[in-house]
Formats: C-alpha cells, sequence, structure tokens
C-alpha cells in the first residue's frame, strides 16, 4: 500500500510539473488581439493626412508622412528629402496656410493614372483621389509597414 502512495505522488509531482511547462511553453492569451491592417483604409488614411497636413502648412508633418523618390505633380521625380522639404516649404510659402476640406477621399484602381502621373518606378503604388468640391488631387502611396505618400498630381 505504502507503494501506491509514492507512485499516486510521482504521477501528481509529473502531472502539475508537465502543466506548468505546457504553461510556459503556450503564451496564456492576453486579451489583447494584434489589429489587421486593412490596406484601403491605411492608404486613404495616410493620403488624407498627408494633404491636410500640406494646406495647413505643417512642413514637418508632411515630411513624416512622406517618402522619396517623390513624384512631383508629373514634373520631377524628388530624389532626396532635403529637395522634397524645400519644394513643400515653396508651396506653403506661396499659398499659406488653407482650409480646404476634402469632400471625399477613395481608392482609385486605374493603372492608367498611375503610369501617366506617377514617375516613380516603384511597384505596387495605390492611387488615392482627393475631392475638394469638383477638383481633385491624386496621392500616391506606397504600401507597407507604414504607409507613405510618395507623390501626388493635380
Amino acid at each position: 500500500m505504502g507503494v501506491n502512495i509514492v507512485r499516486c505522488r510521482l504521477v501528481a509531482i509529473a502531472v502539475v510539473l508537465l502543466v506548468l511547462a505546457i504553461g510556459r511553453v503556450v503564451p496564456a492569451d492576453s486579451g489583447k488581439r494584434r489589429a489587421v491592417v486593412d490596406p484601403e483604409r491605411e492608404a486613404k488614411r495616410a493620403a488624407g493626412a498627408w494633404f491636410k497636413a500640406l494646406v495647413s502648412g505643417d512642413v514637418d508633418r508632411v515630411m513624416g508622412l512622406s517618402a522619396v523618390p517623390f513624384s512631383w505633380d508629373r514634373k520631377n521625380l524628388l530624389a532626396s528629402r532635403d529637395t522634397l522639404k524645400a519644394a513643400y516649404q515653396q508651396v506653403v510659402a506661396n499659398k499659406g496656410a488653407r482650409d480646404l476640406k476634402p469632400t471625399e477621399i477613395s481608392l482609385v484602381d486605374d493603372k492608367e493614372i498611375v503610369a501617366k502621373h506617377y514617375l516613380g518606378k516603384e511597384k505596387g503604388v495605390v492611387t488615392v483621389m482627393i475631392r475638394i468640391e469638383d477638383e481633385g488631387v491624386a496621392v500616391f502611396v506606397r504600401p507597407g509597414k507604414l504607409f507613405k505618400v510618395v507623390g501626388f498630381s493635380d
């Protein structure tokens, strides 16, 4: 009878150790869920934030939302951040801060627009159309871990 008690205790200890080991290998659910990135929403968010920063004259914010090479309005491909910042500063100096609010921000699935208006060579660039009344600005967004604006055409 004494041997059975010892065996039971050894089995119980083994089970406890096994449960503890499994607990260390399989992390407990912390209740936090990873956010699923919606590329369309993120591209529109990046383009909208970029537009808002640009028309409000916030050059530092617009630079944080931009990446180079940057396709500047079908005219130039700006290769350096210094050149891009100078171009933004020129726009702000010429036009000042403006109170323009988009009436629509939408994704455009038109490869022809990209081919005609985007001077960069990057693949996978997404076109977001920002409409202000009856005018529009095509904003080119590079998807990725961080969605960055890499050009525009108005």
